[in-house]
C-alpha cells in the first residue's frame, strides 16, 4: 500500500511564507520532551499577542476535513514519545485508545504510515495537539512582535495553557496516577507539539539570521566566467 503523503499542516507566515510541517519533521526529530524545570517560569507575554488568542474565538469546527487526520497523526507521535519515556500503564490508557475506537478518517495517516512507532491518541491528546496548532497561527497574526520575542517556543505554551484552562476544558477523565498528575501530561504533550509544530519556523528564522549578518560578498554566487 502507498504511504500517504501528510502535507496539509501549516503554520501561515507573512515572513517566510507558509511553513510545512511533515511527516520527516517527526522521524528528523530528536530534541527530548522537556523536564519540569524548562518551563516552569512563564514567559512574559506581550498584550498583542495575548488579544490573538481569545479562547471565545477558537473554532475547532473551523479546521478542515482534510487537517484533522495531520493534527491527530502528530498527537499520536507525540502519546507514543511520552509513554516510551515515562513506561506507566496507568497513564497509557490517558494517553492512547484502542485502533477499534478512533475516528477512521481522522486516523488515517496512522493507520496507513504506523510501523509500531505511532499510538492512536486519546482524545485529550488530540485536543491538546488542536489548541496549540491554532494558537501557534494565532501568534502569526502579529508576526513582527512574536519574532521580537526570546523563547517563542514558550510563548506559545503559555497562551495554549491559558487558553484552554479559560475554557475550562477537560482533559484525562478518569486519570488517578499518583506518579504523574494530569497537568504533568498536559504540559509534556504541549511541549513536545510546540517543539515540533515550530521547528521549521525557527529553522527559517534563524536562517534569515544568518544571512543578514553574512558578508554581501559571501552571500552571492560567484559569476562564472564562459
Amino acid at each position: 500500500m502507498r504511504m500517504m503523503s501528510m502535507t496539509s499542516l501549516i503554520l501561515k507566515s507573512e515572513k517566510f511564507g507558509n511553513i510545512e510541517i511533515t511527516k520527516k519533521d517527526l522521524i528528523d526529530f530528536v530534541e527530548p520532551i522537556s523536564t519540569e524545570s524548562n518551563i516552569d517560569m512563564p514567559p512574559l507575554i506581550p498584550q498583542e499577542l495575548k488579544n490573538l488568542c481569545i479562547p471565545e474565538e477558537y473554532d475547532l469546527d473551523s479546521i478542515s476535513d482534510n487537517i484533522w487526520p495531520s493534527i491527530v497523526y502528530i498527537a499520536g507521535y507525540a502519546s507514543y514519545s511520552l509513554l516510551k519515556k515515562i513506561r506507566c500503564d496507568i497513564c497509557d490508557v490517558n494517553l492512547k485508545q484502542d485502533k477499534d475506537n478512533v475516528n477512521i478518517h481522522n486516523s488515517s495517516l496512522i493507520s496507513v504510515n504506523d510501523r509500531g512507532g505511532l499510538n492512536y491518541p486519546s482524545e485529550s491528546v488530540v485536543t491538546i495537539t488542536t489548541y496549540t496548532y491554532l494558537t501557534a497561527n494565532n501568534v502569526l497574526n502579529n508576526e513582527t512582535v512574536f519574532l521580537r520575542q526570546k523563547d517563542q517556543r514558550k510563548i506559545v505554551i503559555e497562551l495554549t495553557r491559558e487558553v484552554m484552562n479559560d475554557l475550562n476544558l477537560t482533559l484525562f477523565p478518569g486519570h488517578d496516577c499518583k506518579e504523574h498528575s494530569k497537568s504533568y501530561l498536559h504540559k509534556e504533550i504541549m511541549v513536545h507539539i510546540c517543539n515540533i509544530l515550530l521547528k521549521n519556523y525557527i529553522k527559517k528564522q534563524n536562517d534569515r539570521t544568518t544571512t543578514k549578518s553574512m558578508p554581501l560578498l559571501k552571500r552571492s554566487k560567484p559569476v562564472r566566467k564562459k
